[in-house]
């Protein structure tokens, strides 16, 4: 059949025989490289999804981290909003009892006045201060009656014990018996501080010296004693002067107990610090220092609960951290963070413990400012200060000058001491950083 075809064309396809033979070939390497790629994309398809099986066990396992943190969060919370509620408690009874104190040594007619206007029916609390005050009223006519019937007796008695007499004489059988009513004194427990003061006070007394007893404590409730105070003050001076007031011969007494339980009690945080301040080993400012410090961490935290649903998440709980401390390094911020998640007394009581480190690492660098000075002034004691922590405003400064020189900010004088003295009284007060370095 080829010899039919022209003769051109059989030149044409002698020409296209190696072509044949070429593009066969190419097709064979095409057909391998294929099932080559294939093969590789299988290989590679089967690591991947190895990979996505670890990334999920990975996924599954940061999901337990998660809930298991979001458990401790939410514990964290619920410790923190109770720890809320009981400074609220603590501060609404010391209101009440204000409000009680003041409403019991008002005028016998009282309730008869309209308080510059006010409706008491209007006010819960006014009202139960009013039935309070009406109880001890009530109780206090009782005893004023069974005294004036100890009075009525004590005029009779001679004629009672007269009449005794002769009916003993007379062998009378007679079981009336004349005797004197004898108050309940139980009932003036609780005015009295419990059972067991009551019966301190009125072991070995007649009825009347009782009854002037009762009269004296009643009108002495209103002495108390408010802690914070803007004037300097010993506190052992201020102890020793407040127990004999109170306790008089027996103040010998108070303080021998009030010590031996602060030393079967240093592991507690507070009275620890009372018993350095009482003791002297710090100032007292280190207490009111720490009072604020909690108190503005807690203003942090309620106002990081924007939600106002009691709770944070641990984004939220850092960010407040770093909100509430920015003088702190991310180092301290985790370390709080981490212990914030197991109990919240640990957590407290490591705020205090850093801050405490905070202020003698700046005291230190004070130390060092002042290396090389025998002895130093206000002016260059002001001028380390203000070298090293130049965010100081000038009243915090004049305070830290009061310390070093146990004088008053207005009447810091030109004088010099041992720098040594100044570091001690610093490193035992209040002094802290105000900004960054």
């Amino acid at each position: 059949m080829l010899m039919c075809l022209p003769a051109h064309l059989r030149e044409q396809m002698r020409d296209l025989l190696p072509l044949r033979a070429k593009l066969v070939l190419v097709s064979e390497q095409c057909e391998k490289r294929i099932l080559d790629q294939r093969v590789q994309e299988r290989n590679e398809m089967r690591a991947l999804k190895q990979e996505c099986q670890r990334l999920q066990c990975v996924i599954e396992s940061m999901r337990g981290q998660q809930t298991t943190l979001q458990i401790q969060v939410d514990h964290l919370k619920k410790e923190l909003a109770t720890q809320y509620q009981l400074y609220r408690d603590e501060r609404d009874a010391r209101k009440l009892l204000i409000t009680r104190i003041s409403t019991m040594h008002s005028t016998q007619d009282t309730e008869h006045d309209d308080y510059n206007g006010e409706d008491e029916s209007e006010d819960p609390v006014v009202v139960h201060m009013a039935l309070q005050l009406k109880t001890l009223q009530t109780d206090f006519d009782k005893l004023k009656s069974e005294y004036d019937t100890l009075l009525e007796v004590h005029r009779q008695a001679p004629a009672v014990l007269h009449s005794n007499q002769s009916v003993q004489q007379h062998g009378s059988d007679d079981k009336h018996i004349v005797t004197t009513p004898r108050p309940n004194w139980e009932q003036c427990s609780d005015i009295l501080g419990g059972s067991e003061r009551c019966k301190e006070l009125f072991e070995g007394q007649s009825s009347q010296k009782r009854l002037e007893i009762l009269l004296q404590q009643m009108n002495g409730q209103n002495e108390f004693f408010t802690g914070l105070n803007d004037d300097p003050r010993d506190l052992q001076v201020f102890l020793h002067s407040y127990l004999v007031e109170h306790y008089k011969d027996k103040a010998g007494e108070w303080a021998y107990s009030l010590m031996e339980t602060i030393q079967n009690n240093l592991e507690d945080d507070l009275i620890c610090l009372f018993n350095d301040v009482l003791t002297g080993k710090v100032d007292e400012s280190i207490y009111h220092g720490q009072t604020q410090l909690l108190s503005h961490l807690l203003k942090v935290l309620i106002q990081s609960d924007t939600t106002q649903c009691g709770s944070l998440t641990v984004l939220e709980f850092c960010e407040a951290l770093k909100k509430a401390f920015p003088l702190k390094s991310d180092q301290d911020i985790e370390e709080l963070l981490t212990v914030a998640q197991t109990e919240l007394r640990k957590f407290l009581s490591l705020v205090k413990k850093q801050a405490t480190a905070e202020r003698l690492q700046y005291i230190s660098e004070l130390r060092v400012q002042l290396e090389g000075k025998g002895q130093v002034d206000a002016e260059h004691l002001r001028a380390a200060f203000q070298t090293i922590d130049p965010s100081l405003d000038s009243e915090t400064l004049d305070w830290n000058l009061s310390v070093a020189f146990q004088t008053k900010e207005c009447e810091i004088q030109a004088q010099a001491l041992s720098t040594e003295a100044v570091i001690q009284r610093l490193s035992v007060a209040n002094v802290k950083r105000a900004g960054p370095k």
